[in-house]
C-alpha cells in the first residue's frame, strides 16, 4: 500500500509528490440529526483536514442549507439527490460530472449508499464506500424495504464499480468478504474513534443536564435509535425482573423512534413498568457526555453492530459498561466490558446487577474502560483513511500507465 505523505500523489515510482489528493466525500444524510453514520462522516472529515495534509477533503452535499462547521471553498453541491432513492438513480452521474468539475481523485461514499454505476471511462475518479454493515442481509426484518432492497439488489451491482470497500470492524469485514463475495483485498477494515467531548464529568456538570431530561434518582443508560437491531424489549424484560426484585434504579433509553418501533412500545406497556423507563428521544451530542457519565451502568444489548459507537463513548466517560458479545461489539469493548448473549434476557439481567451491586467491579470496569477508549481516535481513523485513498488513486495511476497494480 503506498504511504500518502504530506503531497498525496505519485511519481512513476510511486512516491508520493505534488499537491494533496482532492477526495470528495459523499454528505448524504447530514441534513438531519446527527446520528452513528452522520457522525462518522463528519469526524473523519474534520480529523483529514487537521491531520492528513496529504488529503484534501471535498463536502459533496446533497442538499441545499450548509453543514455546521463546513468549509464553502470545499462544498459542492449535488442538486436533487438529497433522498435516499434520488440518491440511488441520479447519484452516479451527478457525482461522476461533479467529479469531473471539481478535479477530484476519489469519491468517498461514507454512508453505505454506492452510487457508483458510472463506467471508469466516463468517471476516472477512484472509488471508495464505507458499508457500516451487514444488518440487511443478515437481519432483514429489523430492517425498512428500501434499506434491504439497496443491500441485496443495488450494493451488489455497484460493488464492481468500486474500487476498495471500509468497513467498521474486522467482524464486518469478514460479514461482506462473505456475504457479498468480496475479494479480502478489497476491503479495509477501519475501527473508529471516539470524540475528545466523551469524556469523565463533575456532578456540577451532570445535574443540569439531568434536569432537563427529566431524569432524577439512579439510573441505567441505553442509547441507541428505537428499532427492532437494537433488541430493546429484552432489556426491558431484564430490567422489569430487576425492577421486581427491589432494584431503585430507573431505566434511561436516549435515541430516536426509528422504524418497526410499534412492537417496542407495545412490550414495554404489557410490563407494566411506567415512570421507572424514561425515553428521551433524540439528545444532542452535546448533553450525551454527561447522561453517560452520570449513569451507573450502561448497558448495549444490540444483536448486531458494524462497530458501535455508544459501549466506546461510556467507556470513555467513566462510566461502567454490560455489552452484548455479538458481531464487532467484542472488538470495541475487549475486555473492558461484561459481554452477555444479548438474546438470553437472564443474563443480561444478572449482568446489570452484578455491576449495580459490586463497587469494586464496578471501578474495575470504570478503569478499565477508559483505558481502552483512549486506544480509539478520529485521528487514527483519517490516518488508515489516507492510507486507502493513497492505494487507490496509486492504483488507478497504474491502471492509467497499462500496468496494473493491487491495494
Amino acid at each position: 500500500m503506498p504511504s500518502i505523505g504530506a503531497s498525496g500523489r505519485f511519481n512513476r515510482k510511486g512516491d508520493a509528490v505534488g499537491s494533496p489528493i482532492r477526495v470528495g466525500i459523499l454528505g448524504y444524510g447530514l441534513d438531519r440529526p446527527t446520528t452513528g453514520i452522520a457522525r462518522y462522516t463528519l469526524e473523519v472529515m474534520a480529523a483529514l483536514r487537521t491531520h492528513e495534509p496529504g488529503v484534501r477533503p471535498v463536502l459533496l452535499r446533497p442538499f441545499p442549507q450548509p453543514v455546521a462547521g463546513e468549509d464553502p471553498a470545499a462544498t459542492v453541491r449535488l442538486r436533487g439527490t438529497a433522498r435516499l432513492p434520488a440518491m440511488m438513480t441520479a447519484g452516479p452521474v451527478q457525482i461522476a460530472a461533479v467529479a469531473r468539475r471539481a478535479r477530484l481523485d476519489v469519491v468517498h461514499d461514507s454512508t453505505g449508499v454506492a452510487p457508483f454505476f458510472v463506467p471508469r471511462a466516463v468517471g476516472g475518479f477512484a472509488r471508495v464506500v464505507t458499508i457500516h454493515d451487514a444488518v440487511p442481509l443478515l437481519y432483514p426484518e429489523t430492517q425498512t424495504r428500501l434499506t434491504n432492497l439497496l443491500f441485496r439488489r443495488y450494493i451488489p451491482h455497484a460493488l464492481p464499480f468500486v474500487d476498495r470497500v471500509i468497513a467498521d470492524s474486522q467482524a464486518t469485514k469478514r460479514d461482506l468478504v462473505r456475504l457479498y463475495g468480496l475479494p479480502d483485498e478489497r476491503v479495509s477494515a477501519v475501527l473508529l474513534g471516539v470524540a475528545d467531548g466523551f469524556s469523565p464529568r463533575t456532578a456540577l456538570e451532570i445535574e443540569p443536564v439531568l434536569a432537563r431530561h427529566g431524569i432524577a434518582g439512579p439510573y441505567v443508560l441505553a442509547v441507541g435509535s428505537l428499532e427492532p437491531r437494537k433488541n430493546l424489549p429484552a432489556l426491558f424484560e431484564a430490567f422489569a425482573g430487576l425492577r421486581a426484585a427491589g432494584l431503585p434504579h430507573r431505566l434511561v433509553v436516549v435515541g430516536r423512534t426509528a422504524w418497526k418501533a410499534a412492537p417496542i412500545f407495545r412490550r414495554l406497556e404489557e410490563l407494566g413498568l411506567g415512570d421507572a423507563v424514561v425515553l428521551t428521544g433524540y439528545v444532542a451530542d452535546a448533553d450525551l457526555p454527561a447522561l453517560y457519565a452520570g449513569a451507573a451502568c450502561f448497558v448495549f444489548p444490540s444483536l448486531y453492530e458494524g462497530f458501535g459507537l455508544p459501549p466506546l463513548e461510556a467507556m470513555a466517560c467513566g462510566t461502567p459498561v454490560v455489552a452484548s458479545n455479538a458481531a464487532s461489539i467484542p472488538e470495541v469493548v475487549g475486555d473492558a466490558a461484561l459481554s452477555v448473549d444479548p438474546r438470553d434476557g437472564d443474563a443480561l439481567g444478572r449482568a446489570i446487577q452484578r455491576v449495580l451491586e459490586d463497587p469494586t467491579l464496578a471501578a474495575d470496569l470504570r478503569r478499565r474502560g477508559l483505558a481502552r477508549a483512549a486506544d480509539f481516535s478520529w485521528r487514527r481513523t483519517a490516518a488508515e483513511h489516507a492510507a486507502v485513498y493513497a492505494a487507490v488513486v496509486g492504483a488507478a495511476r497504474g491502471r492509467a500507465r497499462g500496468t496494473p497494480r493491487t491495494g
